[in-house]
């Protein structure tokens, strides 16, 4: 289906038009995540064992060049966090046009890991609010979160 959109794009748009995905699936009865990452943020995995790993970034934007999207899986184990998210969170800039980046963004889950996913959302955006003050947000702003039970 990727290729088939991407081919599409490419040959309806112009040069400087393409799209940033993410598509993925979660079966929650084998706890297999798989995906296929054309050119979004990379996901950020927090395992059990208090390791970090950023899912793989496989693939160009769909539109700028023929491209064989691959499909990518990971297992998640009991209390994985998976974090999907727009590049509008990293990029949020205070008065200082300082941007809140991954850093931020990790230790923000990393104070709250061991709470649920409303929990862990809720304070990434008490943090990007506060670190943003009376600036308002220049890009979209989405954060998706799946913790394994």
């Amino acid at each position: 289906i990727l290729q088939k959109l991407n081919h599409l794009i490419e040959e309806l748009s112009t040069s400087d038009r393409f799209i940033k995905l993410f598509l993925a699936s979660y079966n929650k009865d084998t706890a297999e995540f798989i995906y296929v990452n054309a050119g979004h943020n990379p996901p950020l995995h927090f395992s059990r064992k208090n390791q970090l790993a950023k899912l793989k970034k496989n693939s160009v934007c769909i539109g700028v060049v023929p491209f064989d999207y691959r499909i990518e899986k990971i297992h998640l184990e009991k209390n994985d966090i998976l974090l999907m998210y727009t590049d509008g969170v990293l990029e949020a800039k205070n008065d200082l046009h300082e941007m809140f980046g991954e850093k931020n963004l990790v230790q923000a889950v990393l104070d709250k890991q061991n709470q649920n996913c409303e929990v862990i959302q809720d304070e990434i955006t008490l943090r990007v609010l506060d670190h943003c003050g009376d600036r308002p947000l220049d890009d979209d702003y989405t954060l998706f979160i799946i913790k394994k039970n």
